[in-house]
């Protein structure tokens, strides 16, 4: 397979221009890539967050295991390459700086890969802080142990991410932890999530972080957070129609949106409580 990555006029569909991306796909990312429908769960869900589009500017990384690139967006050309933030497997951008997540060990097959938080100034290339020593998390045990999440978040309190069993915050100027929780609650839940396995995800919203990890079928644990401090202010045993990929957590107006599988309706839930204010039948 060829691999690309294009730009289209967003209002006919215009092609604008095309960029090869090479050592890219499941020849790459799987010692045995599945072949059929079955190919559609091994795919790394980190693929979907090298990818950040920002006024003119696209950053992506234009190969598995190459540095992020700066793109101007009407043209396709290669503004900068960032010296330094090679095996990066998630970007965040926000004003000039971006906030990466990078893997050391993405081309080696083997467990416990070392994880390093940056940030980079798109301006100048520089990397102005690297927090090291981190795991991330693996979502599917169907890939190779190297290819981890780390969902990075941001917040105006720091930058969040999930390191196997802990929700990590960061502080933005200097990228000193400033606190790490346990992202279970006191019931727990089984070793293959409890590890570094298990189909998560964090949201931000309005000085609120919200982690939602996978139990068992149709069936999620949500936990809300304050984001300064990680203090857990709730918890609850929602439900999911989410195969194979995480949980979502949907915030809006005002609410986080959980599903009752039971009776197939959505409950909005006062965000820093978790009471149930309005129903939806779905």
């Amino acid at each position: 397979p060829k691999w690309h990555l294009a730009a289209r006029d967003a209002f006919n569909g215009t092609l604008l221009w095309k960029k090869s991306t090479e050592e890219w796909g499941g020849e790459y990312w799987k010692e045995k890539y599945i072949q059929g429908g079955g190919a559609r769960l091994e795919d790394p869900a980190q693929v979907m967050r090298r990818l950040v589009a920002v006024d003119d500017r696209v950053f992506v990384t234009l190969g598995l295991f190459a540095p992020v690139s700066m793109l101007d967006a009407a043209t396709g050309r290669v503004l900068k390459a960032f010296k330094g933030t090679e095996n990066t497997f998630e970007i965040l951008a926000e004003e000039n700086r971006l906030y990466l997540a990078v893997n050391s060990d993405l081309k080696d097959n083997k467990p416990d890969p070392d994880i390093s938080i940056m940030a980079v100034n798109t301006d100048s290339g520089e990397i102005l802080w690297e927090a090291e020593g981190y795991k991330g998390i693996w979502q599917t045990g169907k890939l190779s142990p190297q290819y981890v999440d780390a969902h990075l978040t941001l917040g105006k309190e720091g930058l969040f991410f999930i390191d196997q069993r802990e929700i990590v915050a960061l502080d933005l100027n200097t990228g000193k932890q400033k606190w790490s929780v346990n992202r279970f609650d006191d019931a727990g839940t089984s070793s293959k999530q409890g590890g570094t396995y298990g189909r998560s995800v964090i949201t931000y919203y309005d000085s609120l972080l919200f982690h939602c990890t996978s139990s068992k079928r149709r069936s999620v644990s949500l936990l809300a957070l304050s984001a300064g401090s990680g203090k857990k202010l709730w918890s609850k045993e929602v439900g999911t129609i989410a195969y194979h990929t995480p949980p979502d957590i949907l915030v809006n107006r005002g609410l986080v949106w959980t599903l009752n599988t039971s009776d197939w309706t959505y409950e909005g839930r006062e965000p820093t409580t978790g009471h149930k204010k309005k129903t939806l039948d779905v």
